[in-house]
């Protein structure tokens, strides 16, 4: 199961300076990554409502992926 909890010592949440002048780093946060197939992400979503997206190593692939909530319920 995907530890979907974010690491506080790793939550940065003051603006890096972009020396090219562009958009600004406002946060990043830094997840734990575990092997899973798609249909366990899609389950780990569903079983946690307040969870919007999970970070996964795709076990098939073995290439992090990213599984988010669609606004009208369906996963991307």
């Amino acid at each position: 199961m995907l530890e979907a909890q974010i690491l506080a010592d790793e939550v940065t949440d003051e603006p890096e300076a972009d020396a090219a002048g562009g958009p600004l780093v406002v946060k990043t946060e830094k997840y734990p990554v575990k092997p899973m197939f798609v249909d366990e992400a899609v389950l780990q979503l569903q079983m946690n409502s307040s969870q919007q997206f999970v970070v996964f190593l795709n076990a098939k692939s073995e290439k992090v992926n990213v599984l988010y909530r669609r606004k009208q319920g369906n996963f991307g």
